[in-house]
């Protein structure tokens, strides 16, 4: 037996929300002060992807023209800013803080795998692996994954003024 979403189990109907507000503040991806769940998944989606894109190639460029710690660091916290969208287009209604703890514990995670030396092992089989996972660890990388996962979720939930 199907069941109707609008009236609830003691058979009075549910109240129709509230018309939306034509001033409410947006993001930086256009959605609402209410957070994503005003939204259809499938624009969001859209967005982060579009957002994943351009985060991978500005990675890969800072990757192989800048060299030195300062490179390192920014492509470490892109690195971190990449996997916080990877896991907001999964788990698409996920607030941006819980996504930015589960993102930072994920590159927390791959760089302490990398003291096993599984990683620079897997790296000479199939070098591109060497981007993904890394192969040695340091310390340094920690702070990066830090800058990058508060950085992608301020970013997130900043409002623009209207």
């Amino acid at each position: 037996m199907k069941r109707n979403n609008r009236v609830p189990a003691t058979g009075s109907p549910r109240p129709e929300s509230a018309p939306a507000d034509a001033h409410r503040s947006r993001d930086l991806l256009g959605f609402t002060a209410e957070g994503p769940a005003d939204i259809p998944a499938v624009h969001r989606r859209t967005a982060l992807a579009a957002a994943a894109g351009l985060i991978v190639v500005t990675g890969l460029v800072v990757h192989f023209a800048i060299s030195g710690p300062a490179g390192d660091f920014v492509a470490d916290a892109l690195y971190a800013v990449l996997a916080f969208l990877v896991l907001s287009f999964v788990f698409v209604r996920a607030r941006s803080w819980r996504v930015a703890v589960f993102a930072f514990a994920l590159c927390v995670g791959i760089e302490l795998f990398q003291l096993t030396g599984a990683p620079a092992g897997l790296a000479e089989v199939f070098p591109p692996a060497r981007l993904l996972f890394g192969t040695t660890f340091s310390a340094i990388d920690l702070v990066a994954y830090l800058v990058g996962t508060v950085g992608a979720a301020l970013v997130s939930t900043w409002r623009r003024l209207d």
